[in-house]
């Protein structure tokens, strides 16, 4: 799923990723549609989602092993649970059986589609300014909140974090956290400078949450009550979707063309509330960093890299795709693999 688990912290403990100076790309697989999100991967089998059908391709052969049908799936990450797959389909969210493509259940819930979170028997999403819950079973839906009864509007987060029963998003320049079971607002958090936080998809480690702002900073907010620990400039003024692991965040800064458009990845200790490293990127259009057991990847337009997680140093980086890239990259014991938006999915070793 998008963000690797619930709490999106894009962290990957078991897999080590491709590590090595010399590393090639091939490609595994061409779909017949558009992509436009990373796919995802369990053992030997690849899913990944292209205009109106869900693949699933064998990662050590590229066969497809089978082809589900369906209305429109481009936007949405494929999330994994036991032996089902859920994905966002034109309306709503869909569920298969991971085995053989066979849907168990659909819901058309309103005007685009969700992009599932999972855990603990509930897929939580987030559309059209509506936040819902749906049943694992059947996929009846309940709406646990609404932003439309605060007056906020666009935008808001597309994929929330989910951690011990709190779903935590933001509208516009209000973080909520909301209690999944009984859809009561346990707290609420304003953007000091009230700025726009909700083009972030926000991560957690349990005691705090981790969100940047349009005001140039992240902070860190308290999963208890609410409160800021402590904020951090990132000279970001497009809020980005921080990654996290062991006491260290991951996030892309991005300036506007105004102020030069410059882009960083930094590293930051959120124990010592600040930044250890940095290093200088080539493009304004970044995706959420992905994060091994030794390595930090990154993925813009054009090319992934690949840094060593404790001193920032570059190990690898490719840059030969001749189309656009889709999303972050997607980690898997010691691969990694990266879709194009015209269809392709490559292999990374």
């Amino acid at each position: 799923m998008y963000g690797v688990d619930p709490q999106n912290t894009g962290y990957h403990p078991t897999a080590t990723g491709p590590t090595s100076e010399d590393v090639t790309a091939k490609l595994l697989f061409e779909s017949n549609g558009t992509v436009s999100d990373s796919p995802a991967v369990i053992g030997d089998t690849l899913y990944t989602a292209a205009d109106n059908q869900l693949y699933a391709i064998n990662t050590e052969t590229g066969e497809n092993e089978w082809r589900s049908d369906f209305p429109d799936i481009r936007g949405t990450y494929p999330a994994i649970s036991d032996n089902r797959i859920y994905v966002g389909m034109n309306e709503g969210i869909a569920t298969v059986n991971r085995n053989n493509g066979n849907l168990i259940w659909q819901n058309s819930v309103g005007i685009s589609n969700v992009c599932p979170v999972v855990d603990s028997g509930a897929v939580i999403g987030s559309e059209n300014l509506l936040l819902y819950k749906f049943d694992t079973n059947n996929g009846e839906e309940t709406i646990i909140h609404n932003f439309r009864d605060e007056n906020l509007g666009r935008p808001y987060t597309s994929i929330p974090a989910y951690d011990d029963g709190s779903v935590y998003f933001a509208g516009e320049h209000v973080l909520h956290s909301v209690n999944a079971k009984n859809s009561s607002v346990e707290w609420t958090f304003e953007n000091p400078e009230g700025k726009s936080m909700g083009e972030c998809n926000p991560a957690t480690d349990g005691e705090n949450i981790y969100i940047s702002g349009a005001d140039k900073r992240l902070y860190a907010i308290d999963t208890k009550d609410g409160t800021q620990k402590w904020s951090i400039k990132t000279k970001s003024e497009t809020p980005q979707n921080p990654s996290l692991a062991n006491g260290i965040l991951y996030v892309v800064a991005s300036d506007s063309v105004l102020s030069g458009g410059g882009s960083w990845l930094l590293a930051i200790d959120t124990k010592k509330e600040e930044v250890i490293w940095e290093d200088s990127l080539q493009s304004n259009i970044n995706y959420k960093p992905v994060i091994s057991n030794s390595s930090v990847y990154y993925a813009n337009s054009r090319q992934v890299l690949a840094y060593d997680r404790e001193t920032g140093d570059r190990r690898w980086k490719i840059d030969e795709f001749n189309e656009p890239i889709a999303g972050p990259p997607t980690i898997s014991d010691d691969h990694a693999f990266i879709s194009l938006k015209s269809g392709e999915i490559y292999l990374i070793t």
